[in-house]
């Protein structure tokens, strides 16, 4: 798993034209989506519910665009 950081700085690095951010549930995704994923990213170490993670999300993405 990378930091967000380092997702966001490849993003600029290599041109991509979209990213899509998948929150999972209280058990992650499913075996097919992570491994058709390219990348995946741990935002905590904790369990964090939807509303937390997508502000920790939004945060994280703010905080690399600022």
């Amino acid at each position: 798993m990378k930091e967000p950081t380092c997702i966001y700085m490849d993003f600029d690095i290599t041109g991509t034209s979209s990213l899509l951010f998948c929150i999972g549930g209280p058990y992650g995704h499913g075996r097919q989506l992570r491994e058709r994923a390219n990348i995946s990213i741990k935002l905590s170490s904790l369990v964090l519910n939807h509303q937390v993670a997508l502000v920790v999300l939004m945060e994280q993405l703010y905080s690399f665009c600022s």
